[in-house]
């Protein structure tokens, strides 16, 4: 099932307003802001089946997020990663809605 967004929701994604998206100050974003964005869309595509999803966001959210919900465990620096490039992640919705862990297959 296809995600569809309004043309001004695509545009707010795309110029990388993921927490203005959903309403959440972007001015020194905690990281529960982040985490509550990234878990409506991972809920809203379980909801809608969609299994496959895109999330482009600054580097120091990655590092912030993957650094307390992912395995393998790493420490915040150990998720750097260069301008343009991130990570792939499986969501089990057992293990996701249990523990809100998510796994780290791959960097891309």
């Amino acid at each position: 099932m296809n995600y569809k967004l309004t043309k001004k929701q695509a545009k707010e994604m795309l110029e990388n307003k993921l927490l203005h998206f959903f309403g959440i100050s972007t001015e020194n974003a905690t990281y529960e802001q982040y985490y509550k964005a990234v878990s409506m869309i991972v809920r809203d595509m379980m909801a809608r089946e969609c299994y496959e999803s895109a999330l482009i966001m600054h580097g120091g959210a990655i590092m912030m997020l993957l650094s307390s919900c992912a395995v393998p465990r790493k420490s915040m620096v150990e998720w750097t990663c260069p301008s343009g490039s991130g990570y792939s992640i499986l969501v089990t919705p057992s293990l996701y809605h249990s523990s809100g862990v998510v796994e780290v297959i791959d960097y891309v």
